[in-house]
This record gives C-alpha cells, structure tokens and sequence, in this order.
C-alpha cells in the first residue's frame, strides 16, 4: 500500500478529498434551495420548500455481444412547494434566473388545489438530527469513467463466453454515477446528501438446433464490488440450462422464486397496497386489516430506508424528513400503512418518511414531481432460523422460478395476479430437475404471504424495475399456487 511522508495510506487521503467535495456541493445545493424559498417568501408565499437534484452519470449499452452506445450527463434542477392560504403548489425549473417565474407558477397552482393542514418539516430534524447512512457513498465509484465502463461491459461479453463459447450478450449495459440532493424550507431545513450507484446487466441467447433460450443477471450497487465477469457467466449458465425444456402436468403446487423474480411481486402488489393513501380510500387489500393475521407468524415485512448500502436508503426522505425503520408486518400481524408529509395530515397518521420524489413508471428519483407515498427498501425477513432453509429441499412437486412477467398489470386492490414465467425448472423429490417451457402462475398475493411455508438464505439487493421501490429478500417457498401451461 502506497502512504504520504505522513504515514496516511493514499485511498483515506483520496476518500477524505472525496467526502470535503462532497461536502462542498450539498452546502452548494442547500445555499440554491434557500435563495429559491426566498424568493418563493417574497412573492407571497406563507411557507415554502426547495428540493434540489443534482445528476452525473455514464451508462455503456450491450447489443448483440458489442458496445452499442454510451454516454455520460448531467441533469440538475429544482422543484418548489409553496403554500398560500393552507394550499399547496408545484412548479420546477432548471435554471436559478427562473426562480421567480417559478415561485409565481407555483402560487398560481396553489389556488386550484385543496386545504390543507400540512406544514413543512424542519422541527424534527433541528431536534433530533440526521445521520449519515453507512455504506451509500463511495469516492471510487465517482472517479470512474467511460474507459472504466468499457472494462466492465468487456468482462460481461468475457464471462458469458468463458461459461459457454456460444452464448451471445443480446443486451445489457453497466451504468454508474453520483446522486446529490438538498432540501431547505422557511421552516429552517437545510439538509443534503450524496450518494453513488452502480450496476451491470446481462441478457444471454443460447441457440440449440431451433431451440433459443434467454438467460440474464444483474447486480446493483452503491459501491464497487460487483464481478461483471460472474454477470455474465451466470446469464450465460441459466441460458444453457434452460435448453431442452420440457412441460410440467399443470395443477396446484409448490413454488419457489429466486429473490428477482419474488421481488416483482412485492414491488408491483404488496408495496402499493402498504401505501396508506390507498390503503385508507379502500383501495388495497389490506385496507382495514390493522392487526390482522396477514403472514406466518415467523414472517416480517419492514421498509428500512436506513440500511446499510441499501438501494434507497438515505438519511431523510425527499421531504426532510428523518428516515426510519418502519414495520409493517410483524410476527405475522399487519402493523400499519406508510404515508408521506400530505397524506398523513390528510387521514391524522404520522409521516412514516416515505415522501419521495419518482414518477408513476420510473424507478428513479426525479425533481419533475412532488413527493408522493412510496415504500423505499422492503426487507423480507423470518424472525426464526429454522425458517431460512434450503427452499428446495422440502418440494416434492413444484417449480423453481427465475423470472416473472405481468406482475406490473397486477391489481393492488384485489392482490389477484396472473404471471408468466419462461426461465423456470423442474423440483421433483427436493431436486432441481430440466427446464421447463413457459407457464403461467395464479393467484392471490394476500394468500400468496400467508402461505409462505420458507425464506432462503440467499439475500440479495433488487432495484425497483418500474417503481421507485427496491427489495432486500432470499428465495421465497410459496404453497398452492396455481400452474397452467
């Protein structure tokens, strides 16, 4: 290890440049939100917030085994809530000599919508603080560049190849980048926070005679240390072993899904019905069912937003407020709903810290649109160690599931689901037999947690495909599902 004359090694030195960097840009950002909350006090507001979002990233694309493009950006901008007469209004801009036509936009807005109680947070945070979240930040990731990208897409082209000389990258990419953002209000709030992703995917074709298969993986991060080459080996693998499928005899049986694959199901069905705006217009099937048995209870559901390297873990969520642990399902039992700044006031709940800032379709944070309820990182977990098993020892009939398909088209007010998966083998007698041709799963998600009979052991990060919300599960056994050809 190389060290300066005064004994520090030269990546504490590079990581504490790094950290005073980072530093100096939230400070920038909060100094901007204050400047824009100012002028939004100015022109009439009775309160006012500012959320800045400042964006470097670099994404390499693969396309039939080659480099099909890449890029690197910027994006910055910043959104406006103010309140006038207890009514909220929205408006955003990418340019501080705009910040007056925005504040009149948002006060224009403001007349349109409806009363409310909700204030802007800086109380909680001036009396309790917030502190840094372990393991969302790294210096190396923000030093990489283009040529960096280039290595890693090389690597997955690389470890599919290694695994199987015939196996073709279709698609996939590496992206990698830094993520600022700073809140300040008239209430006093002057927060900021940096943090950095980075992540691989590998999509692989397998052609045998007129057979053709798919197989894909993915890793993402906020730090370095992700093997590409094992992205690629292991797109390549489940594409060869999903050669020479077979059909399975429908009926009802066990299923087991590979943490990728479960983790639709919560995005797309749980999450949605945990949101308590939903939840409290009757829209979730859940609504109503405030310490009711809902899962094994061995079983718990949680949001933690404080995890240690977690997907969207931050110190605060995107309205100021300080993040926390949120259980929403405990020994089995419905604990409660999550609920943003607005809606809590609306139904008299607390904030449980889930304002954040992402499209209906997008799974990134975004200044274009105002907070709204979402659950952050769903962590499922089993308080019992004889519950966190091999998920496949015990079958004796079933499937093992890597991919799902319609999850997104599910209805979170009833649970219902129909899915198809096309990446899926057999379990006969507690072993993973042949691959299977594609069949469609049914059923009810409510019954689906109940009937959670195992957790595997092998815990994974899964980002949000279509939503802002991320996963943090192991394999899941499911009992008496439905499985059509």
């Amino acid at each position: 290890m190389q060290t300066l004359k005064n004994g520090s090694p030269l990546h504490v030195i590079g990581a504490m440049m790094a950290k005073r960097t980072e530093d100096r840009e939230g400070k920038a950002l909060v100094d901007m939100c204050r400047e824009v909350v100012q002028t939004a006090l100015d022109a009439g507001a009775d309160a006012a917030e500012a959320f800045a979002l400042s964006e470097r990233g670099t994404s390499l694309s693969i396309e039939n085994g080659t480099i099909g493009f890449s890029s690197t950006g910027d994006d910055f901008g910043i959104a406006l809530r103010v309140l006038k007469n207890r009514r909220l209004g929205f408006s955003y801009f990418t340019d501080m000599g705009k910040a007056g036509d925005a504040a009149t936009e948002a006060l224009a807005l403001s007349r349109h919508s409806q009363e409310t109680g909700y204030l802007f947070e800086g109380a909680s945070v001036a009396a309790h603080g917030v502190n840094g979240i372990d393991g969302i930040y790294d210096h190396k990731v923000e030093r990489l560049d283009s040529d960096d990208g280039l290595d890693m897409v090389a690597s997955i082209i690389g470890g599919a190849r290694e695994e199987n000389p015939d196996a073709l990258v279709s698609g996939g990419g590496v992206s990698f980048g830094r993520e600022t953002f700073a809140i300040a209000n008239s209430c006093g709030l002057g927060v900021a926070e940096t943090g950095t992703h980075i992540g691989g995917y590998a999509s692989v074709v397998m052609k045998a005679g007129e057979d053709v298969t798919t197989g894909f993986e993915f890793d993402s991060s906020r730090a370095m240390g992700a093997d590409f080459g094992d992205i690629g080996c292991s797109a390549a693998s489940l594409a060869t072993r999903s050669l020479r499928a077979g059909r399975i005899e429908p009926g009802t049986m066990d299923v087991v899904f590979t943490p990728s694959s479960f983790s639709q199901l919560l995005e797309f069905i749980t999450a949605p019905a945990l949101c308590g705006d939903r939840a409290e217009r009757g829209e979730s099937f859940y609504s109503g069912k405030i310490g009711a048995e809902v899962a094994p209870e061995w079983l718990s559901l949680r949001d933690d937003p404080l995890m240690s390297g977690g997907i969207n873990s931050s110190a605060f969520d995107d309205e100021g407020f300080p993040s926390r642990q949120i259980e929403l399902i405990s020994g089995g039992i419905l604990q409660g709903f999550l609920y943003d700044g607005v809606s809590a006031d609306k139904y008299g709940k607390t904030t449980t810290s889930n304002g954040m800032r992402a499209g209906a379709w997008s799974s990134s944070r975004s200044f274009k649109t105002p907070p709204g309820v979402r659950a952050r990182n769903l962590s499922l977990k089993s308080r019992d160690a004889a519950a966190s098993i091999d998920t496949v020892s015990d079958v004796r009939r079933g499937i093992l599931v890597h991919d799902i398909m319609g999850a997104h088209t599910s209805n979170p007010a009833s649970g219902d689901f129909s899915i198809s998966s096309s990446a899926l083998f057999e379990i006969r007698e507690g072993e993973v037999r042949g691959a299977l041709k594609p069949v469609m799963i049914a059923g009810n998600m409510a019954e689906v947690l109940k009937n959670v009979a195992a957790l595997g052991n092998d815990y994974r990060n899964v980002p949000g495909s279509l939503s802002f919300t991320s996963v943090y599960l192991p394999s899941v056994r499911c009992s008496n599902l439905s499985v059509t050809c």
